[in-house]
């Protein structure tokens, strides 16, 4: 479910957390992506093709698109005759494993940012990015237990184990974007974190009452019998949560790549979307 565009390393190759918003580390970042994916240009190429390669296309979205990319694809497939081959993960994996020689024509992210990273370190065409999906980070809680009207309820006693998403995932850069606004919010609550791998793993995490509060997306919530939200973060403080999909800079298959990515901006794609839980 975390604007901050700056360029953030994989954890393997970063030694500090990513800070978007401090522009010293955004240089460094920049530099840093741009220097891994050299090195990952001279094994795998440079420069995507000007025909297509025969094959299904290599689709990497994140993993809370699940419900999303077969309704794009089968139809695609009709339309071109192209198939389509999805991998899921979270973003953040999918992106360090795009960098270190992954196929993947199209990638389809949580988060706007790993998008912009990707094009500072041209491995990615963002002019033809289009975003696939939007949501909301909620504080969600179970049905019939105690509940937070906002930050400072959530930071008092009454919420010992808050749920959160891993750091360097969508879900973790949203949360974390959005409660460092309040330095006494934050340091209050960073020892009740419990770290959660993805979306879906903090949903569950919730529903077995694992932790009293999730930071989550709107969309997990809602597709949970059970499950409430208590308050919905601003886009003020989290900045747009959206799902952004672009040809890759590499693509071995640029026009179906780019072929797809308008196809996730169709109104059945959108239709998809909503059944989703998602807003096109």
């Amino acid at each position: 479910m975390s604007e901050r565009g700056a360029v953030p390393l994989p954890p393997e190759v970063r030694k500090e957390p990513w800070r978007p918003d401090r522009p010293l580390a955004i240089g460094m970042a920049v530099a840093g992506a741009i220097a891994v994916t050299f090195a990952v240009v001279l094994l795998v190429g440079s420069r995507a093709p000007s025909v297509d390669e025969p094959g299904p296309l290599e689709v990497c979205a994140d993993a809370t698109l699940d419900a999303v990319m077969p309704a794009v694809a089968i139809p695609f497939r009709s339309a071109t005759g192209a198939g389509a081959s999805v991998r899921y993960d979270a973003s953040s994996r999918l992106a360090d494993r795009y960098l270190q020689g992954l196929e993947c024509d199209v990638f389809v992210s949580g988060d706007r940012s790993w998008v912009h990273a990707l094009a500072l370190a041209d491995a990615l065409d963002e002019s033809h990015s289009v975003v696939v999906a939007r949501t909301a980070l909620v504080a969600a809680v179970r049905s019939g237990t105690p509940r937070p009207r906002g930050l400072p309820e959530l930071a008092s006693l009454e919420f010992p184990r808050i749920g959160i998403g891993a750091e360097a995932t969508p879900l973790g850069e949203y949360a974390r974007h959005a409660l460092e606004r309040s330095v006494e919010t934050w340091n209050v609550l960073v020892p009740r974190f419990v770290r959660a791998r993805n979306p879906r793993d903090l949903r569950d995490m919730l529903a077995r009452g694992e932790v009293d509060v999730a930071l989550t997306t709107r969309a997990e919530v809602n597709a949970v019998p059970g499950l409430e939200i208590a308050f919905t973060f601003p886009e003020t403080l989290t900045g747009e949560v959206a799902y952004v999909a672009a040809p890759t800079g590499r693509s071995r298959r640029p026009r179906g790549a780019a072929e797809f990515v308008k196809a996730l901006a169709t109104p059945d794609a959108r239709a998809a979307v909503a059944r989703a839980g998602l807003d096109p």
